[in-house]
């Protein structure tokens, strides 16, 4: 990758994070006049839109019968109880915090997958799992002052469980169908379990300010569709582990964006708390190749070792 290209790359990886660290921020705004569950309908309302249109230039299949119920509980825990808990907790946890909640999504995946799939998780991932908890703790203490989880961090890390439980199910569909079929696929019964919550729409939609209803319509349409249209473009080209760095970004970010839109400044204990959590995300994404280098290391040092003894004997 040379110059334009790389100046491009540079430049579509700031994109996402400044489209992902944002969305907290809107979350907070839209929650001004929208409740957490019309807020999610509005928002998915509209990035399901956009992404009806965008698919129908290309070659969209349709899900196989004995796919659907799958497809459905993706699109429940993924979109539908993931985004109402995420808004529901972003009522009283800064937008800061709850970046750097989500972002431990990876260590549940690590559990579940050990779980369900019967993967296996090492020492290392063990021990990044534990550094995790230990960061999400003082988070919850700067939000609560005191060592109990307050509704909004619980909720928040239930839609970090949420998450964590879509990935691992999803895995089944990768291999079947394409990134835009399944996201279409999520998007749309998402949305439907969502469709619940319509009167409730109706309703804050008649009274909602301006600036709510830019907010929401802002979430769907860059945190919502084009951000995933920008993302699978980049994972076609790259590796899904080297950009998944990426999200390692979006806390920092986060903080700026609601310290200058919102006036928040997370606690000590939170900026802590944060800090560890995503330690221990990184201790959990990286390990295996971290036992790669130790083991190719000590395969050098005992080759070299004994080429030393060789020559002193």
């Amino acid at each position: 990758m040379q110059g334009k290209g790389k100046l491009l790359f540079v430049l579509t990886v700031l994109f996402l994070i400044l489209v992902w660290s944002s969305a907290y921020t809107a979350i907070r705004i839209g929650l001004y006049s929208f409740s957490p569950e019309s807020l999610a309908l509005l928002r998915f309302s509209v990035a399901t839109f956009i992404l009806f249109a965008y698919a129908a230039s290309k070659k969209i299949s349709l899900p196989k019968v004995e796919d659907v119920p799958i497809i459905l509980m993706c699109g429940f825990l993924g979109i539908s109880l993931y985004h109402v808990a995420l808004n529901k907790g972003q009522i009283t946890v800064t937008a800061g915090s709850a970046s750097m909640l989500l972002d431990t999504y990876p260590v549940f995946v690590a559990i579940f997958s050990s779980i369900l799939l019967k993967e296996y998780v090492n020492l290392g991932k063990w021990i990044g799992i534990l550094v995790s908890f230990a960061g999400i703790l003082l988070i919850a203490m700067g939000e609560n002052v005191g060592l109990g989880l307050s509704p909004g961090v619980f909720l928040i890390l239930i839609s970090a469980i949420s998450l964590s439980l879509f990935d691992v199910i999803q895995k089944k569909l990768l291999k079947k169908y394409t990134p835009l079929e399944l996201t279409l696929y999520f998007f749309v019964a998402g949305t439907l379990f969502l469709m619940f919550y319509s009167g409730s729409l109706i309703k804050d939609l008649k009274t909602a300010s301006n600036i709510s209803i830019l907010a929401v319509a802002y979430l769907g349409i860059m945190p919502g569709a084009i951000s995933y249209l920008v993302w699978s473009k980049l994972i076609s080209k790259y590796s899904v582990t080297s950009m998944s760095t990426v999200l390692f970004l979006v806390p920092p970010f986060t903080i700026l964006i609601a310290f200058f839109y919102l006036n928040e400044i997370p606690t000590i204990f939170s900026l802590i708390g944060g800090t560890i959590a995503l330690i221990g995300v990184a201790i959990v994404s990286f390990s295996d190749r971290l036992k790669v280098v130790f083991s190719r290391n000590k395969n050098v040092l005992k080759c070299g070792y004994e080429h030393i003894t060789r020559k002193i004997s």
